[in-house]
């Protein structure tokens, strides 16, 4: 079981939120609790307008559990991997993790680390060495066509 805890005002995100006064409603599924988040998320918009942000609403399961990520290493630039125009990205090792975190009760969800052998959640280490690799050359590029 999960609880959608709730403030009905906004806080700034280095405001320390009362969730000890949320109003919590509870969902058997986190299918159901995030579409029940989300449902709010869109209420508060259609009310705020679009740059509402969503600091005051937060998910927590009643009973120990654990949370999977699955992560797609997004590739790097200056491979001729990344399209600005369909946005599509590929690493060229095509790398993937599965990271499952223990989310203890009444916790919010935790986020996910960055495995090992990954720069981040975004991007694997090898990515990563290659995109620097490319910013240096580029960098070393314009240094010489300024010189």
């Amino acid at each position: 079981m999960f609880i959608l805890q709730t403030i009905n005002r906004a806080y700034n995100n280095a405001d320390e939120i009362p969730w000890e006064t949320a109003h919590e409603e509870r969902f058997d599924t986190l299918a159901e609790a995030r579409a029940a988040a989300k449902a709010d998320l869109r209420e508060m918009r259609r009310r705020c307008g679009p740059s509402a942000w969503d600091s005051h609403r937060r998910i927590i399961p009643t009973r120990d559990t654990s949370i999977t990520y699955a992560l797609l290493c997004r590739g790097h630039l200056g491979d001729g991997s990344h399209s600005w125009v369909t946005g599509h990205i590929e690493c060229p090792n095509e790398a993937h993790e599965t990271v499952v975190v223990p989310w203890p009760a009444g916790e919010p969800m935790p986020g996910c680390p960055v495995p090992d052998g990954w720069a981040s959640t975004e991007q694997c280490a090898a990515c990563r060495a290659a995109e620097r690799a490319w910013e240096d050359a580029q960098l070393e590029k314009m240094e010489r066509e300024h010189e």
